[in-house]
């Protein structure tokens, strides 16, 4: 999807809906595993790095088109980093433990892909009113996912 936006460099509706699948379908994918106790040290590796790749791909093209704010790519790209190196670390160190999500870790995520919707909506011409268009929301959804993110990242630290 992301290699066929950056040829095209215009997002239709088909890039909304399979964004909005791909985030259904974490969804979906958490809650079956949760569900049936399906969960693995390799599944809480992989999850979450897919979640990044899908994220991080995403505020890219935002961040390159101008739609979202250099400083929060930079921070956004900078935390996935650095609790990617954790996870990587963790599991190779011990396989047989599972590395917990928390809970604002997961709020984070969702806020993100729900940021990310916002922004295709937008791009899609007559979807989201120039009224609508807000850079005061722009900057608010930005500062909680950032402080989120960050939060989520030294929680384990502050507990300590």
């Amino acid at each position: 999807m992301f290699i066929l936006l950056l040829c095209h460099r215009q997002i239709t509706v088909t890039h909304l809906f399979s964004f909005a699948l791909i985030a259904l379908t974490d969804f979906l994918d958490g809650y079956l595993a949760r569900k049936f106790n399906a969960r693995t040290p390799l599944g809480q590796l992989l999850d979450p790095l897919a979640d990044k790749i899908v994220l991080l791909a995403a505020f890219g093209y935002f961040c390159y088109t101008n739609s979202v704010s250099t400083w929060f790519t930079i921070l956004y790209f900078t935390r996935e980093i650095i609790q990617t190196t954790i996870r990587i670390h963790a599991y190779t160190t011990n396989k047989q433990s599972q590395t917990p999500t928390f809970f604002i870790s997961k709020l984070k995520t969702a806020l993100s892909y729900l940021y990310c919707l916002l922004l295709f909506a937008e791009a899609i011409n007559g979807w989201i009113p120039e009224t609508c268009r807000s850079p005061m929301a722009h900057m608010i959804f930005e500062v909680i996912i950032t402080i989120l993110s960050f939060t989520g990242i030294l929680k384990p630290y502050l507990k300590k």
